[in-house]
């Protein structure tokens, strides 16, 4: 459910909107530096915030939700490759 995590909210709006159907019929699928932007962003997703295009980008563990990469977020629970 939209707003249960602490920062999903604002992790949320940084994903740019599109309209609901492929990148390719939206327009250029070529950045400015000429390399393809499907390297490092995913098809239009329907979700609770509207039609958001995921794309690859710097984070740092207060722009995570849910804790990914990073394994010392207060509340992840150990993976079994972290027990001693």
């Amino acid at each position: 459910m939209a707003g249960d995590m602490p920062n999903e909210l604002a992790v949320a709006a940084a994903f740019p909107t599109a309209e609901d159907r492929p990148l390719r019929e939206q327009g250029s699928v070529v950045d400015d530096d000429g390399d393809d932007i499907r390297q490092y962003t995913g098809e239009p997703v329907e979700t609770d915030f509207g039609v958001v295009v995921p794309q690859q980008m710097a984070v740092g563990s207060e722009r995570v939700v849910g804790g990914g990469e990073f394994p010392n977020t207060p509340g992840r629970q150990p993976r079994r490759d972290d027990t001693p």
